[in-house]
């Protein structure tokens, strides 16, 4: 019969057994990180509340998709923070241009 994996550790000295690791802190090992990815979804919503870009197809979001993976995949909530700066950016540049264009529309 093979041997269950024991799921709690013992604290050296101590005799106490910590509890194991919560799978969700496990996987991310980033505080916030539901926060942080509802900001990133905040970050290309226009005022009213409608998105500007859609965050998996538009183009003009790849960087920030490859950007947000990366900082994921190395639990760097800096980073994380950084590629939600760089998508407001982008979704400000995204109304900046669509009232010039209407602006040009109107004359």
């Amino acid at each position: 019969m093979p041997k269950r994996a024991n799921r709690s550790r013992k604290v050296k000295g101590s005799g106490r057994v910590t509890p194991p690791i919560s799978p969700v802190r496990k996987v991310t090992g980033i505080k916030n990180y539901d926060a942080l990815c509802q900001s990133l979804r905040e970050a290309i919503q226009h005022p009213v509340g409608h998105d500007l870009l859609d965050l998996y197809e538009s183009p003009e979001l790849e960087e920030v998709r490859q950007a947000w993976v990366a900082a994921y995949k190395a639990e760097d909530s800096a980073a994380l923070k950084n590629v939600i700066s760089d998508a407001q950016r982008i979704a400000r540049g995204q109304i900046i241009m669509w009232a010039g264009g209407e602006a040009h529309e109107e004359e």
